[in-house]
């Protein structure tokens, strides 16, 4: 690190980490560089823009005061049902276990980001940015997502990030959290942990990653499943400064957040294991209860049958105990 070049001014706008200095500066003098990606070129993956300039169209409000919990839900503009249906069903829950939430969005439609415009008005609770919306962006918007809420000051902790397709089930998951196994840990990254491979052979699988961008690190040592994990407050900066460093970014955000914290010496750990996620659906009422969150088998309107399922008797359960 050069000694007339201030820190701070070798950071790019808008990727500024408020915390742990010493740390970064540590990390940058180790690696030399920051958000320097591998790549191929831009027709056999296009480059994920991250470390570049973007904007932000619409902000949330955020509250002042400590969450909880505090969830960061990644949606779609055409997803507005499955938006009003965490709204309303979860109202009564976020309210008694001081939960907050936030669902993060990108738009490039001039249309459709005035509909937004409207939708936050309404709600506030919307954070849009303004790169191509696709989903080889999503990894994009994860990122900056944990940006926002680290430059916002958001106060909680613990942070959730879940899709929007996700039926959550918040007592169960409060149960987990407040447990004396989460409690007695100094850092939390847990959910559906996974150790897996890129895939470079498959081109038609949505997680295909061409071999000119992973090269030799085609392993992903640990990893918390996608649709829904959780980890402590502190490592939402440890994830920023592991991602500044990684050797390359693809489209798959949840490898880039375990690979991220990996380098911080912090690895996924299972709660609940074989019931954090059910990937596939339920298919009875004691099933579903049994799961912390769900993803639907066939459609987004199972969420509704979902939630009419856990509402109904989750608050005369008592006698799961989570300390094995």
């Amino acid at each position: 690190l050069a000694a007339h070049v201030p820190f701070e001014e070798i950071v790019p706008r808008g990727y500024e980490i408020k915390r742990k200095l010493k740390m970064q500066k540590a990390f940058y003098s180790h690696f030399q560089s920051m958000y320097s990606y591998q790549r191929c070129t831009q027709g056999e993956y296009p480059v994920i823009a991250y470390g570049k300039p973007y904007s932000i169209l619409i902000s949330p409000t955020v509250s002042p005061s400590r969450s909880f919990l505090f969830l960061m839900i990644f949606s779609q503009y055409g997803t507005v049902r499955q938006r009003n249906v965490f709204r309303k069903r979860t109202a009564l829950w976020r309210r008694q276990y001081n939960v907050s939430y936030l669902f993060a969005l990108t738009e490039d439609d001039d249309p459709k980001r005035r509909r937004l415009a409207r939708e936050a008005a309404y709600y506030h609770d919307l954070l849009v940015f303004n790169h191509t919306n696709s989903y080889h962006n999503l990894a994009l918007t994860v990122l900056l997502t944990y940006h926002f809420v680290s430059n916002a000051g958001v106060s909680a902790v613990f942070f959730g990030k879940m899709d929007d397709d996700m039926t959550l089930n918040l007592p169960l998951l409060m149960r987990l959290l407040q447990s004396e196994t989460v409690q007695s840990k100094r850092h939390l990254y847990a959910g559906d942990c996974m150790t897996s491979f890129y895939n470079s052979y498959d081109t038609l699988a949505k997680n295909y990653v061409p071999r000119c961008l992973v090269l030799d690190e085609t392993l992903i040592a640990s990893y918390a499943r996608g649709g829904f994990y959780v980890f402590s407050s502190d490592l939402l900066d440890f994830i920023l400064i592991g991602s500044r460093h990684l050797t390359f970014i693809a489209h798959n955000e949840d490898a880039n957040t375990g690979k991220a914290l990996k380098l911080m010496n912090v690895e996924c750990t299972p709660l609940l294991q074989g019931h954090w996620m059910a990937r596939y659906g339920c298919e009875s009422e004691e099933e579903c209860r049994s799961f912390v969150s769900i993803h639907p088998k066939y459609s987004s309107r199972e969420m509704m049958g979902y939630y009419n399922y856990l509402q109904m008797v989750l608050f005369a359960e008592n006698s799961i105990s989570f300390e094995s």
